[in-house]
């Protein structure tokens, strides 16, 4: 078990996910309704629209919203539910960014874990980074850091013109594509592991 801690990391559960759908704090109740009836994880993130500006993705990130406090919130509306449901989201989703961490694909994944541990509950990931291979080995000779791929990461400093590091990752714009990973995402990834592993024949001692 140990082992799926140690050679796993974020980018490894990216493979798949489609991009993030971002849902504005512009639309309404209704519309929300519905995006969380169609979220496997019963709860949207809520985003600021774009003003067009080169800035990190995770600013626009205003908070999560799920159905218990849609429901909170149309009891509290009385019976004018018709005007609740045309309410933007914006006066109803509580904000608070320290919900959502960008991360990089490189972030070994007992560290993302550490990170829901102290309340994340998305991680966003940056999609179409090149990695050799599905795990990455771990090393203490680059500070604790998992390896990239050695020629995306050295033509990244040359451009930069600075060491490569995990936090360049953590600068990019809205013109990036990007994932969003839950605390789901990380439960259904660990049950797949381990099923592998029950499956693999038992080393000789």
């Amino acid at each position: 078990m140990a082992s799926v801690f140690l050679h796993h990391v974020i980018g490894d559960l990216t493979v798949g996910k489609p991009e993030v759908v971002e849902f504005l704090d512009s639309e309404t109740v209704e519309s929300a309704i519905r995006a969380i009836g169609e979220c496997a994880e019963g709860a949207i993130t809520v985003w600021r629209r774009s003003d067009g500006e080169a800035r990190p993705k995770a600013e626009r990130f205003v908070g999560i919203l799920n159905s218990l406090d849609v429901v909170a919130f149309i009891a509290k509306a009385g019976g004018d539910q018709d005007k609740a449901m045309r309410t933007p989201v914006s006066e109803v989703v509580m904000p608070n960014q320290g919900l959502l961490k960008e991360v990089d694909p490189g972030t070994r994944l007992i560290d993302a874990l550490e990170m829901m541990k102290q309340g994340v509950r998305r991680l966003l990931v940056r999609k179409g980074l090149t990695w050799r291979g599905v795990s990455k080995r771990f090393s203490i000779l680059y500070n604790g850091k998992w390896l990239k791929n050695f020629k995306d990461s050295a033509n990244a400093s040359n451009a930069a013109g600075q060491p490569s590091s995990s936090s360049s990752s953590r600068l990019p714009s809205d013109e990036y594509k990007y994932c969003c990973l839950s605390r789901e995402d990380i439960i259904r990834f660990l049950i797949a592991a381990l099923s592998l592993l029950s499956l693999s024949p038992p080393s000789p001692h």
